[in-house]
């Protein structure tokens, strides 16, 4: 099965500007992601992004690097119409279509590769037409969205499957979503 890793990290940031180049400990939120994806069982990596910096910063790490109109780069679009959008350029572009898509937001920064490759073992041995992460208290952490091609492309788009959805609980510390600046603060505190 292909799994594409999909990067999702627009500029403009309102709360936090900068927020995926910004130095969180001695690195830059962004490479926190880059990092978990290294040692993964992702198939490819992706990233779908309207920053030159932060495009230049990955370009060597990601197999497609999609550029990102203006218009799907504003701080109240859906992740949905981003998906849509960099699957249909890398499809087109490089003749690539994966089997299932994980979204990874920068803004996990202590998603870790174990948590990746566990959520896709999940995906995998229980055959799921997707998959969330969540924190203890059953809320969505933002770190993992993993889903089969399939669903964003049907008659009625979606990331979460009704009938044959996993969810994959990840601990206190690793569901840490940097939105705020007091969640930067945090993130800071703990490492």
């Amino acid at each position: 099965m292909k799994i594409l890793g999909l990067i999702t990290a627009r500029a403009g940031s309102k709360r936090i500007p900068g927020k995926n180049m910004k130095l969180l400990g001695v690195k830059p939120l962004i490479e926190y992601t880059r990092d978990a994806c290294e040692n993964s069982y992702l198939h490819k990596l992706a990233l779908s992004t309207n920053d030159s910096i932060i495009e230049e910063f990955l370009n060597s790490y990601v197999s497609f690097c999609i550029e990102r109109p203006d218009w799907l780069a504003t701080d109240r679009m859906p992740h949905l119409p981003v998906v849509l959008h960099a699957l249909e350029e890398i499809s087109q572009q490089y003749d690539y279509h994966p089997d299932a898509v994980m979204i990874l937001q920068p803004t996990s920064p202590f998603r870790e590769s174990r948590h990746i490759n566990e959520a896709i073992k999940e995906f995998k041995d229980r055959k799921l037409d997707s998959l969330v992460s969540v924190d203890r208290n059953n809320k969505r952490n933002g770190a993992i969205y993993l889903f089969r091609t399939e669903l964003v492309f049907s008659k009625e788009p979606t990331f979460f499957s009704k009938d044959n959805g996993g969810i994959y609980v990840m601990d206190d510390r690793s569901s840490i979503n940097i939105d705020t600046p007091a969640d930067w603060a945090k993130a800071e505190a703990m490492l």
